[in-house]
């Protein structure tokens, strides 16, 4: 048996010739070329199924924004990304000083190709700023129809033809019906930060299409994000990927899920998906109720027990009283409403056969906590030198911290693992309900003025990987999901069934 998982791992190959590069590992083949300073796609192809590419046409990121001059190829270097997966990075040299590298990724087995696109600045001055940086940009070629989402009905359906220019917001599936093939070209959802766009446009030898992550912005006057790169620094954009697959919408969404749940979602645990109970009260003293509430959900077959919002120091005791942000901050129980402690609830969780949850907003807090000096207010995320609040008849304002602050990123995951470590949690609720916006311009955040939104994303993505590196069977339900740290059921909502996420 080791000696056949072995032989699995190694079938990843990138293979270098004169001419260029070939991806390969028996599900797909992928085969480049360098043209002067380009680089060119020759052949796109799952095994024994038809040619995808437009033969000849340039391979690079998509950069929007301001031009960064001419991108010419200078280097390449093949890697080893783990899991016996492979990496091609193609390096291309801009006349402003960055260095763009494309990140292709093939794993051991299945139809897919992985992008991701790494700008480094080494020039002197901050580089031009970019909205966008798709690193998935290719040309396709045959009578290829459209299939993405349809709100409140989950899956792939017909979105009309590829004449003109078009944007779709959700993963995409071009399929090729006279081949009996299709492709569906996906990426990272964004984690609630960022959002995903695939654009399509017609070209002479086909559909060029380019896809990845775009800024949120809904202010009208204001400028956009932007990648905002100071010397020294870089930025790598979240995954793109495609997958194809022989057969319909249907069959690439297999394929896609096939390679995402071997290589990208991080391993279910045991017995996963879980039927959680959720329970939530502004009451003092809740003891009582929560024991009746326990012995229910142990009698019908739950298997997580968890307080949602309103369980910390200062929350409200009025009873029912939407008021859960009040308080908000706090990584302390309340002790008006928990007399014997959260520990003490969480082990008659456990000793009903139960795992033990609970609800947190690390990104928001009670405006009481700012104004009292518990939580200093360089943390606050701002925009125009305004603190981003929140704000609603039945609440207490919320003022939000910047994620992308690294001190904010420490005291969250200082936080967030005190309470894991002090009450036993196996399963966490992140739920960003007071949010309002990413777009903190502060710059004594370790961001610029206009890259707020990558910067937040980064933390958030730094904070995930942090918990789940220090609790690896950690559990829980991530309203807004990402891939990389999402078990079972992450992706755009429209196309998938139900209501759960990485739980």
């Amino acid at each position: 048996m080791c000696s056949a998982s072995c032989l699995l791992l190694a079938d990843a190959s990138i293979t270098r010739s004169p001419a260029g590069w070939k991806l390969a590992n028996g599900d797909i083949e992928f085969t480049l070329s360098r043209a002067g300073d380009e680089v060119r796609v020759d052949s796109l192809r799952r095994a024994g199924g038809q040619e995808w590419a437009a033969a000849g046409s340039r391979l690079s990121a998509f950069l929007e924004g301001e031009s960064l001059g001419a991108l010419r190829f200078a280097a390449d270097d093949t890697t080893d990304f783990g899991g016996g997966a492979k990496q091609l990075a193609l390096r291309f040299q801009s006349a402003a000083g960055g260095v763009l590298s494309l990140l292709l990724r093939i794993y051991p087995s299945g139809a897919a190709i992985e992008f991701a696109a790494e700008l480094e600045n080494k020039s002197q001055r901050t580089l031009p700023l970019l909205f966008r940086i798709d690193p998935l940009s290719l040309t396709l070629k045959g009578a290829l129809k459209p299939y993405s989402s349809i709100r409140d009905s989950h899956g792939f359906h017909l979105a009309g033809t590829l004449a003109g220019a078009r944007e779709f917001k959700d993963w995409l599936v071009l399929e090729n019906a006279g081949a009996g093939e299709s492709a569906l070209i996906g990426g990272e959802i964004g984690a609630g930060i960022l959002d995903w766009r695939a654009n399509t446009r017609a070209a002479d030898s086909g559909v060029a299409v380019r896809a990845g992550n775009v800024f949120r912005h809904d202010r009208k006057t204001a400028p956009p994000p932007a990648y905002e790169i100071q010397p020294g620094q870089k930025v790598e954009t979240p995954i793109a990927f495609l997958a194809l697959a022989k057969g319909d919408s249907d069959n690439a969404g297999n394929e896609a899920f096939r390679y995402l749940k071997r290589y990208v979602f991080p391993k279910p645990l045991a017995d996963t998906p879980l039927a959680t109970y959720c329970i939530w009260l502004t009451h003092a003293n809740v003891e009582e109720i929560l024991d009746k509430e326990l012995a229910f959900a142990k009698r019908t077959g739950f298997d997580v027990f968890y307080h949602d919002a309103s369980w910390f120091e200062g929350a409200s005791i009025i009873p029912g009283q939407n008021n859960w942000s009040k308080g908000l901050g706090s990584y302390k129980e309340s002790r008006e409403k928990f007399p014997s402690g959260l520990k003490a609830l969480s082990d008659k969780v456990r000793a009903a056969g139960l795992k033990f949850g609970i609800w947190v907003d690390p990104g928001n807090v009670d405006v009481g906590r700012v104004e009292s000096g518990e939580i200093p207010k360089e943390w606050l995320a701002t925009i125009d030198g305004k603190p981003l609040i929140t704000e609603h008849p039945s609440l207490t304002p919320m003022r939000q911290l910047c994620l992308g602050n690294p001190q904010v990123v420490e005291w969250v995951e200082k936080q967030l693992s005190g309470i894991i470590d002090q009450w036993n949690i196996e399963w966490v609720k992140w739920d960003p309900s007071g949010t309002v916006s990413f777009a903190c311009d502060r710059t004594d955040h370790g961001h610029g003025k206009r890259d707020g939104p990558h910067a937040s994303y980064r933390g958030k993505i730094e904070i995930l990987g942090y918990l789940m590196r220090r609790y690896p069977r950690l559990l829980g339900f991530e309203v807004d999901p990402s891939l990389h740290f999402a078990r079972t059921n992450p992706g755009p909502p429209d196309l998938l069934p139900g209501g759960y996420r990485d739980e």
